[in-house]
């Protein structure tokens, strides 16, 4: 295995091309690690969505906002459907005063888990810089 590593043109020739892609693909993986990014500022988010409004783009301005507010993935936001979306009940009580969003409904053909493999996530608009959603 060290000769291989190496003098690789020792080894078969049809192998020698593979296994210089994979030297040159760790190398380049040490050299350029990956690594998270930091989201995007509020303002750029919001003035995404003014563009896109000002373009009559409604839905996807909404689409926008909402997949930055609750850290949708965009699979997750195509998935969406309307009875997602769940209204406050106003007269209920002071628990039940904010829009809810159900993700991963298990109730209908064709849904599929979230990335941890779990059904019927809730997510709760409940801060006030946001209730203009």
């Amino acid at each position: 295995a060290a000769l291989s590593y190496i003098r690789p043109e020792l080894g078969r020739p049809c192998d020698m091309a593979v296994h210089r892609a994979k030297q040159a693909l760790r190398g380049w993986k040490r050299l350029a690690p990956g690594f998270s990014r930091l989201p995007l500022p509020w303002e750029v988010v919001a003035g995404i969505a003014m563009l896109m409004l000002s373009e009559g783009l409604w839905v996807e301005a909404m689409g926008v906002l909402i997949s930055v507010i609750f850290y949708l993935r965009p699979g997750e936001l195509v998935r969406l459907q309307v009875r997602s979306l769940v209204p406050p009940l106003l007269l209920a009580g002071a628990g039940h005063r904010h829009w809810i969003l159900i993700m991963h409904e298990q109730e209908h053909e064709g849904s599929k888990a979230s990335k941890t493999g779990v059904f019927d996530e809730s997510l709760i608009l409940d801060l006030d810089k946001y209730q203009f959603l």
